[in-house]
C-alpha cells in the first residue's frame, strides 16, 4: 500500500496468466501494477484501490475488454481506460473510442517502450483531468463564495440605502420644520415690526417737536436694525436650502447702482461722513443679471462701511476692467467699497465671511449686529458667479473688491420691460374701493392709515378674518383687497382659493395683494399659485404699498 501511494497505479486485466506475469515484470519499476484475470476481479480491485489507468485485453471468456471498460465509464469516469487488442476487433474498439468510453488502444503483441509511452501519456492525461477537476471545484467554491459575498454586499448596500433614505427623510423633515420655524418666527417678529415701522413713518410725517422727532427717529433706527437681523437670518436660511432664486433680467447697471447708493445717503448724512460714488463712463448701459441681489450686496457693504466708520469717507467705485473672459458681449465690472473706518487685522480677514463672526468681541459690544451680513454677501456674490476680496489695515480703513461678468444687451429690451411695469399716477387712483383683511388690530389700523396717508379720496373697509372677507367680497365690488395670510379661522390663501373658485364674476376677479410677515420666495410662489395677484412683505412702507396698488390697477385698466 506504501508503493501504491508513491507510484501511479495501473490495473491490468487479462485471462492469460502469462500475459499478466510479463506485464508486471516489464513495468513494476515504473508503476504499482495490479493484476486481475477477469473483469469481475478487476471490478473488485477498483472498488478498493485508487487506480489511475486500467488496461484490459479485448478477448476474454466472460466479457470483451471493450464491454468491461465501457461498464466502468459511468462509475469511474476519472480513470483512463486502454484496450489491448488485435486488429480483428478494431471496429468495436474504434466505436468505443468514438463514444468516449475508451481512451485509446494498444495493438498485440505490445512493445514495452511503445506501451510505456502510452501509459505515461495516459497518466499525464489523468493528472491534467484531476487538476482541471480541482480547478473547477475551486472555481465553483470561489464562485459560491463570491455569490455569497455579492449577496452580503447587496444586503449591506440595501441596508445602507434604506438608512440613507430614512436619514434623507429625517433631514427633509428637519428642513421643513426649520423652514416652518423660521416662517413662524419671522411672522411673529415682522407682525409687530410692521406696526412699529408703519406708525413711525406716519408719525414722522406729522408735526413734531425736535425732541419728539429725535425720539421717533431713534425708534425707527432700532426697528430697522432689528429688521436687518431678521432679514439676514431668513436670507441665510434660503441660500443654504437652495431656495433663493436668482433672476436674469435686463437692467440699467448705472441707474441700479446709483439707486442702491442713494438709499444710504441719509445714513451717511446722519453720521456726517463724506459719502461718494464714482461711476466709470465706460460702464455698459444695459446688462443681464439680478439687480435686486446686486443692490443687496452693495447696500450690505455700504451699510457695513458706514457702520464702522466714525469719521472720514466712504466711497463706492465702479469701473469697467479687462478680463481674460471678456468678449464683445461680456463685460468685466469691478466694484470697490472703500472706507476710512476701524479696519480689520490681517489674521482675522480670512474669517470675516464666516457665519456669526465679528472681527473682534469689542466690536460686537460697540456696534452690535448678527455677524451674518458678510457671510450672506459672500454667498450672494457666489450665486451671481462673482468674486469678493478684502484688503484692510487696523485704524486705516477697509476696501472690499467685487468682480462680476455681465452680459451686455440692447437698450430696447429694457425699455420693453419697463413699459410693462408702468405705474399709474396718484390721480388715477382716486375713488378706489379698498378692503383691508387682517386679524391683528394694530396692523389693520396701520394699513388703513397708510392708505389715508396717500392723500387720495378712497373708500376703505376692513375685515377681521377670512370668513368676514369672503362675505364682504361676495357682496361688494372692491378694486383692491389687502389680504393677510395668517388668520385664525380661514387663512388668506384659503380665502383667496374660495374667492377664485366659488364666487361669481366680477367678485371672483378682484385683485388681491398678499400681506404677510413671511418674506420667503416659497411663500410668495404659493400665494401666486393660489390666485393672488401680488405679494407684499411686512413691514412695508407707504411707497411700496402705493407701487403695488398702482401696478395692479394699471394692469386691470389695460386689460
Amino acid at each position: 500500500m506504501k508503493d501504491i501511494k508513491k507510484k501511479p497505479v495501473i490495473l491490468y486485466v487479462d485471462d492469460e496468466p502469462e500475459n499478466l506475469t510479463n506485464f508486471k515484470f516489464a513495468f513494476r519499476k515504473h508503476y504499482t501494477v495490479l493484476l486481475a484475470d477477469s473483469a469481475k476481479k478487476g471490478a473488485e480491485i477498483l472498488a478498493k484501490e485508487p487506480v489511475q489507468v486500467v488496461l484490459s485485453d479485448q478477448r476474454m471468456p466472460e466479457t470483451t475488454g471493450v464491454e468491461f471498460l465501457e461498464s466502468l465509464a459511468s462509475k469511474y469516469p476519472h480513470i483512463i481506460r486502454i484496450i489491448i487488442t488485435a486488429y480483428a476487433d478494431i471496429d468495436a474498439v474504434i466505436g468505443a473510442i468514438n463514444r468516449g468510453k475508451v481512451y485509446r488502444y494498444v495493438k498485440k503483441p505490445w512493445d514495452m517502450e511503445e506501451l510505456k509511452q502510452t501509459l505515461d501519456k495516459a497518466l499525464e492525461t489523468y493528472a491534467l483531468q484531476q487538476e482541471n477537476k480541482r480547478l473547477v471545484e475551486e472555481l465553483k467554491e470561489a464562485n459560491e463564495n463570491l455569490e455569497e459575498k455579492v449577496r452580503q454586499r447587496t444586503r449591506t448596500i440595501e441596508e445602507q440605502k434604506q438608512a440613507l433614505e430614512e436619514q434623507s427623510l429625517m433631514l427633509q423633515k428637519y428642513a421643513k420644520q426649520q423652514e416652518q420655524f423660521l416662517a413662524d418666527t419671522s411672522h411673529e417678529i415682522r407682525t409687530p415690526m410692521n406696526a412699529i415701522l408703519g406708525f413711525t413713518k406716519l408719525l414722522l410725517k406729522g408735526e413734531l417737536t425736535d425732541k419728539q422727532k429725535q425720539y421717533i427717529q431713534n425708534i425707527e433706527t432700532s426697528a430697522e436694525n432689528l429688521l436687518v437681523i431678521v432679514n439676514d437670518i431668513l436670507d441665510l436660511s434660503q441660500i443654504e436650502h437652495g431656495k433663493l432664486n436668482i433672476e436674469r433680467i435686463p437692467f440699467d447697471l448705472k441707474d441700479s447702482i446709483q439707486k442702491a447708493f442713494n438709499t444710504m445717503t441719509e445714513k451717511a448724512s446722519q453720521k456726517a461722513i463724506d459719502f461718494q460714488i464714482h461711476l466709470d463712463d465706460k460702464l455698459p448701459k444695459v446688462v443681464m443679471g439680478d439687480p435686486v441681489r446686486l443692490n443687496q450686496i452693495i447696500i450690505n457693504l455700504l451699510g457695513n462701511a458706514l457702520k464702522f466708520t466714525e469719521k472720514g469717507k466712504v466711497e463706492l467705485i465702479v469701473k469697467r476692467c479687462k478680463s481674460k473672459e471678456e468678449t464683445p458681449d461680456l463685460s468685466a465690472i469691478l466694484l470697490q467699497i472703500k472706507d476710512t473706518g476701524i479696519g480689520i487685522s490681517k489674521e482675522k480677514q480670512d474669517r470675516i465671511f464666516d457665519k456669526f463672526t465679528q472681527s473682534d468681541a469689542d466690536i460686537f459690544r460697540r456696534f452690535g449686529g448678527s455677524g451674518l451680513g458678510l457671510a450672506i454677501t459672500k454667498k450672494l456674490v457666489n450665486l451671481l458667479k462673482g468674486a469678493i476680496s478684502v484688503d484692510s489695515e487696523i485704524g486705516k480703513g477697509t476696501t472690499f473688491s467685487l468682480m462680476f461678468q455681465f452680459e451686455e444687451v440692447d437698450k430696447l429690451r429694457l425699455l420693453k420691460r419697463q413699459s410693462k411695469a408702468k405705474e399709474v399716477s396718484h390721480e388715477e387712483l382716486r375713488g378706489l374701493h379698498v378692503l383691508v383683511v387682517d386679524d391683528n388690530q394694530l396692523n389693520k389700523v396701520m394699513a388703513v392709515e397708510m392708505l389715508k396717508s396717500l392723500n387720495l379720496p378712497m373708500k376703505i373697509e376692513t375685515a377681521h378674518n377670512g370668513s368676514h372677507a369672503i362675505e364682504l367680497i361676495g357682496e361688494k365690488n372692491y378694486d383692491i383687497v389687502l389680504m393677510d395670510l395668517r388668520m385664525p379661522d380661514i387663512s388668506g390663501m384659503e380665502a383667496t382659493k374660495f374667492i377664485r373658485q366659488e364666487l361669481p364674476e366680477p367678485f371672483k376677479s378682484v385683485p388681491i395683494i398678499a400681506c404677510t410677515a413671511n418674506a420667503s420666495k416659497s411663500e410668495e410662489k404659493k400665494c401666486l399659485e393660489m390666485g393672488m395677484n401680488d405679494y407684499l412683505s411686512k413691514p412695508f412702507m407707504p411707497e411700496q404699498l402705493f407701487e403695488k396698488i398702482s401696478t395692479l390697477i394699471h394692469r386691470r385698466v389695460a386689460a
